[in-house]
């Protein structure tokens, strides 16, 4: 079984951020920024928020989770991100054919 690395999971950091449409924060105090933290110590990883400007965060989710369980996560969120948004974008696609059919 491979082992999960931060190689594996930054890609998939980087594009729940994005369909968040958030953005990764550049240091401690960039408020409303997400980060992607790991703890060997406290049981992995993390994805956090930052709140305030002296660094203070908020877990997005509960706790920490090892490597392959966080990924698996991250791509569950991913994908239902991805269907809410192909969803949401083909409903407004639908409205708008009805109002130009109305309007005809």
């Amino acid at each position: 079984m491979k082992r999960i690395t931060k190689s594996d999971i930054e890609p998939a950091f980087r594009a729940w951020v994005y369909l968040m449409d958030g953005r990764i924060a550049a240091s401690y105090n960039d408020v409303g920024g997400y980060s992607l933290t790991h703890s060997t110590v406290y049981g992995g990883w993390s994805i956090e928020q930052i709140t305030n400007g002296t660094g203070g965060v908020r877990q997005v989710h509960y706790g920490r989770m090892p490597g392959r369980q966080f990924l698996d996560a991250l791509q569950l969120a991913i994908a239902s991100l991805r269907d809410y948004q192909n969803s949401r974008s083909y409903a407004e696609k639908l409205m708008a054919d009805s109002q130009r059919v109305a309007t005809a």
